[in-house]
């Protein structure tokens, strides 16, 4: 019984490295705290690295979406999609979110490594440089080529309080305006009146871009107790949301 468990105890002791954690367990701690260790490991895409760098920075800073949302000037459902790592976003909302996160933006173009530049014309004196032949496009969401129709919109909303114990209706109508109105190249008519600028691939884009707008106005309001009233047309169509 006793040189069993010696046996025991000795082998105990054989795994455990005498110079410090094995390599295979730094590896796991690395990738347990490293978000470009884990998007290697994962084989994410561009979109989906920064999608896990924007999550795990927001968590350490203790914001939620929303939070985020407001910090960046954009629509709950633009952070969400963002850090599901499948959308393409802009420079600019790029650069708004690298500096509420307290993060810096880099941005590199490199050639690619199987790309063989052409040889140079015979009275040039130096070897022509080639650009990459595939930039950063994935980053830079250019809707004029995605989107070529543009749709002028008149918006009629209401926000209210659900009872005269709430008080958020003026916070929600601006917010309203100031983060899901105005990426629509918002112009404020009278009253509850509004004219969007929206553009769009086809049909079936237009309405979901006009949806999931009612939608958002709809969650923030609902966030503070309120409550809206909304009605879309587009100009110069019988078209309505």
């Amino acid at each position: 019984m006793a040189g069993r468990a010696n046996r025991r105890r000795g082998k105990a002791r054989a795994a455990v490295s005498p110079i410090g954690t094995a390599a295979a367990q730094a590896a796991r701690q690395r990738a347990a705290h490293s978000v470009d260790d884990q998007a290697e490991q994962r084989g994410l895409t561009p979109l989906a690295e920064i999608a896990a760098q924007v999550i795990l920075q927001r968590t350490r800073l203790g914001l939620t979406q929303h939070d985020l949302a407001r910090q960046v000037g954009t629509s709950h459902s633009a952070i969400s999609r963002l850090e599901g790592g499948q959308h393409t976003t802009t420079l600019r909302t790029l650069q708004r979110l690298a500096a509420a996160l307290d993060l810096d933006l880099h941005i590199t173009l490199t050639p690619r490594l199987d790309h063989t530049p052409a040889p140079a014309p015979a009275h040039h004196s130096s070897p022509l440089v080639h650009p990459p032949r595939d930039p950063v496009s994935w980053l830079v969401d250019d809707e004029a080529p995605t989107r070529p129709h543009t749709a002028t919109l008149a918006l009629w909303l209401r926000v209210e309080n659900n009872s005269k114990f709430v008080r958020g209706k003026t916070r929600v109508h601006e917010y309203i305006e100031e983060v899901l109105l105005r990426p629509y190249a918002m112009r404020k008519l009278r009253g509850w009146e509004y004219e969007l600028t929206v553009r769009y691939a086809d049909d079936a884009d237009l309405d979901q871009q006009v949806e999931e707008l009612l939608r958002e106005m709809w969650r923030e309001a609902d966030l503070h107790h309120c409550f809206i009233e909304a009605d879309v047309r587009e100009e110069g169509t019988e078209r309505s949301w």
